[in-house]
């Protein structure tokens, strides 16, 4: 019987280029990640974590209930993680630090971020070694290559928030039930089930999948010949494992489950017709054709839709010779079109939203890249020597050059410019916008425009957005510093003194 070393061993060999590929997805995920980017949105996680953990501790269940997101998943995950932290800490030095202290900010951002950037590196590998035996290694390691070294979509797994970690057990949700679909063993539908329901539990946009697992039924009932009655027990095993693992994993369903519920559909209602930010509330059917554009290598984009129209062009020969992978490239064109069309219905955009998708595209990529009549070693250097270069470009700030508006991005940088002053502790300093962003970088007092400084103190410095100006009270500052990343202005630095 072979040992756990020799397993190792031989699953390197047989997967060398998979095992080069997510060793360096790996390096760029976690690459700089303590106290890289406190996004705009990070103050109101760490509060719904914090009390989402002292609900379960004092069980006060419905308490649980912090945001109609709901956010569930990503709680627990980074809840659970801080409070080992914590503990940790506590046993050590005798007392836990505050989130936003200076000396150990870093260790706490790493503290809550880590699990989620492993589950997102998780599905990875589900999305590789599952694949592979449908679509060919060619594909999927391409595939993989392609969204797992994407600039925009590390940095969506990186934020302390709900977007990555809906991707990851989206995406594993989905393999899984393919996996299911070529053996029709049960486990892998359970398994599915409860991946999306901790897709939805982290964001209810993920309710996507409930139709999903109709629409895959009823492919495979067209498709692979799959008897109707197995068909609807697919769908009755999924739906209940799905909602299963809601309640379960969701405290706040224990205590009061209607109305739980009633505030997580009440939500997503909300921001489908009206929007919940003003500033995104967006019905232009374009902005997602545009977001593709913005957050994807061009090269990753063009051959993901060439590969869609060759497996069009192609699908009745690849139906021919395998009806279960023209059923998966099938399944994936479907997500592609339907959930692009779900998120352009809502009226509340953003760029992460559609992040997901990456995944799914880059198959296609794949698969019209794969009929590149080359020597594969030489076929797999060249894309992967390209999203690196790629990926190296935008590192450690990955979000930084997709920005629309200031949402965080290089407000570290900014800070610790002001850092290197003398007694920078002493120092008050105005931002506009997002002033919360820089409070965790900063040795010195942060303030927004509208705040007084305490002791009739002025303002020793003021921080200003690109598309801001200066506010009124302080126009007698004199202009320092640009704030730059690969020449994109994000910050302008004022001397106030």
């Amino acid at each position: 019987m072979k040992s756990i070393k020799d397993k190792m061993t031989q699953y390197i060999k047989t997967n060398l280029f998979f095992v080069i590929t997510i060793t360096f997805i790996t390096f760029f995920h976690f690459y700089a990640l303590p106290g890289d980017l406190f996004n705009a949105d990070q103050h109101f996680w760490f509060q719904r974590t914090v009390n989402f953990i002292k609900a379960i501790k004092s069980a006060e269940f419905k308490d649980t209930f912090q945001n109609p997101k709901p956010g569930v998943t990503v709680m627990i995950l980074s809840g659970l993680s801080l409070e080992t932290f914590w503990i940790i800490y506590e046993t050590v030095f005798g007392f836990r630090p505050l989130i936003y202290t200076y000396d150990t900010y870093g260790y706490i951002d790493f503290a809550v971020k880590a699990p989620l950037v492993l589950v997102a590196l998780f599905s990875m590998l589900i999305f590789y070694n599952f694949l592979k035996p449908i679509f060919g290694e060619k594909v999927t390691l391409i595939a993989l290559i392609f969204f797992g070294l994407s600039p925009y979509y590390t940095a969506v797994n990186r934020l302390f928030h709900g977007d990555g970690t809906m991707n990851a057990f989206f995406v594993i949700s989905v393999v899984l039930l393919i996996k299911y679909f070529q053996n029709l063993q049960t486990k892998y539908l359970i398994f599915s089930g409860i991946s999306g329901g901790a897709a939805f539990l982290a964001k209810s946009q993920a309710v996507f999948l409930i139709p999903f697992i109709f629409l895959i039924s009823g492919l495979s009932f067209l498709i692979l010949k799959n008897k109707l009655g197995n068909s609807i027990k697919t769908i009755i095993i999924w739906l209940l494992t799905f909602f299963a693992t809601i309640y379960i994993l969701f405290p706040a369903m224990w205590a009061t489950p209607i109305k739980t519920f009633w505030k997580i559909f009440d939500e997503g209602l909300t921001v489908a017709s009206e929007g919940r930010n003003f500033e995104n509330g967006n019905n232009d059917l374009l902005f997602y054709f545009d977001s593709l554009l913005l957050t994807t290598n061009t090269i990753f984009l063009l051959t993901s839709l060439l590969g869609i129209m060759l497996f069009i062009y192609k699908s009745s020969s690849i139906y021919k010779n395998s009806k279960l992978e023209f059923f998966s490239y099938l399944s994936f064109l479907c997500i592609i079109v339907f959930y692009f069309t779900q998120m352009t219905i809502v009226i509340q955009k953003s760029d992460r939203y559609i992040s997901i998708l990456v995944p799914f595209l880059a198959i296609f990529s794949g698969f019209i890249i794969s009929k590149i009549i080359l020597e594969f070693k030489l076929l797999f250097s060249l894309i992967l020597i390209n999203s690196l270069i790629y990926i190296s470009y935008f590192s450690p700030n990955y979000l930084a050059l997709y920005e629309r508006d200031n949402w965080g991005s290089m407000s570290k940088e900014a800070v610790e410019y002001l850092n290197k002053k003398e007694n920078p502790e002493n120092l008050n300093v105005v931002v506009t916008p997002k002033n919360h962003t820089f409070r965790p970088f900063f040795k010195g007092k942060v303030y927004n425009p509208s705040e007084t400084i305490p002791k009739d103190r002025m303002a020793d410095y003021a921080i200003v957005g690109y598309k801001e100006n200066l506010p009124k009270k302080l126009t007698h500052c004199i202009f320092e510093k640009d704030i730059e990343f690969r020449g994109k202005l994000f910050w302008k630095i004022y001397n106030c003194q």
